[in-house]
């Protein structure tokens, strides 16, 4: 089985007869399309960050990529998924 980084997946498989070679597929599959939507530029176009400090609701690329790549958000700030 390959190593996938610090991810843990659960596949519910409906059909009875699924080998191990159609679940590896298919892990490797699932996994792909995580690391597209997970990256940090897809991310930032899919949140918005919300300021209660400033009553601010922040939804330009470039702010919201910039919150995600800070370590610590100051207080009262939050990044929320769109939808």
């Amino acid at each position: 089985m390959k190593f996938y980084g610090n991810r843990d997946l659960m596949v519910v498989i409906r059909e009875a007869h699924a080998d191990a070679e159609w679940l590896t597929n298919e892990t490797e599959w699932l996994n792909q399309i995580l690391n597209r939507v997970e990256a940090t530029p897809n991310l930032a176009r899919s949140c918005e960050v919300l300021n209660l400090t400033r009553y601010k609701i922040e939804k330009k690329y470039d702010r919201v990529l910039k919150a995600l790549n800070t370590k610590d958000l100051k207080p009262f700030v939050f990044i929320f998924n769109k939808n």
